[in-house]
C-alpha cells in the first residue's frame, strides 16, 4: 500500500471515530427495535450522527454490529 493510501485510509478511519464515537453508536443501536439490516434503521442513524448511509453502514461493520 502505498504511503498516501495509507495517510488517507488513517485520515478516515480518525474521522469515522470523530463524528460517530463507539460509545454514542452503541447507545444510538441499542434504542432502534427494528432490524439493523433494514434501509430505514440505517437511515436513521445515519441521521442522527449527520453522516451519509454509507459511512454509517462503515462504521457499524468496523464495530462489528452490522
Amino acid at each position: 500500500m502505498r504511503k498516501d493510501n495509507i495517510l488517507e485510509a488513517e485520515a478516515n478511519y480518525f474521522v469515522m471515530c470523530l463524528l460517530m464515537p463507539t460509545h454514542l453508536v452503541k447507545q444510538e443501536v441499542k434504542k432502534i427495535t427494528f432490524d439493523l439490516t433494514s434501509d430505514e434503521a440505517l437511515k436513521q442513524l445515519a441521521k442522527t450522527f449527520d453522516v451519509s448511509q454509507t459511512a454509517m453502514a462503515l462504521r457499524l461493520a468496523q464495530l462489528k454490529i452490522f
